[in-house]
C-alpha cells in the first residue's frame, strides 16, 4: 500500500538520499550495502525505494 503523499522522506528514503548525497551516485548494489552497514535489510528494500 503507498503511503499518502507527503513533501519529506520516509526514514528510509532519507537513508538512500544520505549515501547518494555523500557518494554522487551509487549503484542498487551500493546502496544496499551502505544500508545494511547501518541496519538489516534485503534486497527487495532496496530496489522498492531505488526502483
Amino acid at each position: 500500500m503507498a503511503r499518502p503523499v507527503s513533501s519529506q522522506p520516509t526514514e528510509a528514503e532519507l537513508a538512500i538520499l544520505k549515501i547518494l548525497w555523500k557518494q554522487g551516485q551509487a549503484t542498487t548494489r551500493e546502496i544496499y550495502n551502505g544500508l545494511s552497514a547501518d541496519r538489516e535489510t534485503n534486497d527487495s528494500t532496496t530496489v522498492h525505494h531505488c526502483g
